[in-house]
């Protein structure tokens, strides 16, 4: 003998079964979405700061005068380092750059999640002088005092920092190629 309300219930426990298993996979799919989205604007906020650096070291070394820039990538993707580095590959500047060059001065963001690279259109012999010394004489000036620090933007260890920094065209008369004084203050580390 059989009871309608047994069937009912055992019923009702299956569709509640069902319902959870698929609010588990909604939920699963939405933070993935949500994941997804997170990453992206991340990549997007990292690439506009590389431009916008980039933008004003080109300007320092261009115009030939003193560049003020924040620059705070977003700190989302571990182990994250940024360099700037002198390529020596006719296609990867090309893809970089743009144009047909055969060397380019590029801006690296490398984590083991996301990479972004930047052309940097300077010349490939310009300099980042960490010389204390007078100013045009291929030296820079102590700006210690004001809480900045000279760095070598292609070969400071740990790579670039992030920080507040000021860019002064340094370029002793006669000499054939830039040299530029970064300073960085509130450093940290990306």
């Amino acid at each position: 003998m059989t009871f309608k309300g047994s069937r009912a219930q055992s019923s009702a426990v299956f569709e509640v079964l069902i319902g959870v298993i698929i609010m588990g996979f909604v939920l699963f799919f939405g933070y993935r979405a949500l994941e997804a989205m997170a990453r992206e604007k991340c990549a997007n906020s990292i690439a506009s700061e590389m431009a916008e650096f980039a933008r004003a070291i080109e300007r320092t070394v261009g115009q030939r005068y003193t560049n003020e820039v924040n620059f705070w990538p977003p700190r989302c993707f571990k182990n994250a380092e940024i360099k700037l580095s002198t390529i020596q590959s006719r296609a990867v500047c090309s893809s970089i750059c743009q144009e047909g060059k055969s060397e380019c001065v590029v801006l690296d963001f490398f984590s083991p999640d996301y990479v972004h690279r930047e052309c940097v259109n300077i010349p490939l012999k310009t300099s980042f002088s960490t010389t204390i010394g007078a100013l045009g004489s291929g030296g820079c000036e102590d700006k210690s005092s004001s809480g900045y620090t000279l760095v070598d933007l292609y070969d400071e260890p740990g790579g670039i920092p992030a920080g507040h920094y000021l860019l002064v065209y340094a370029t002793p008369p006669g000499n054939a190629f830039p040299v530029i004084c970064a300073y960085v203050k509130n450093r940290v580390g990306v």
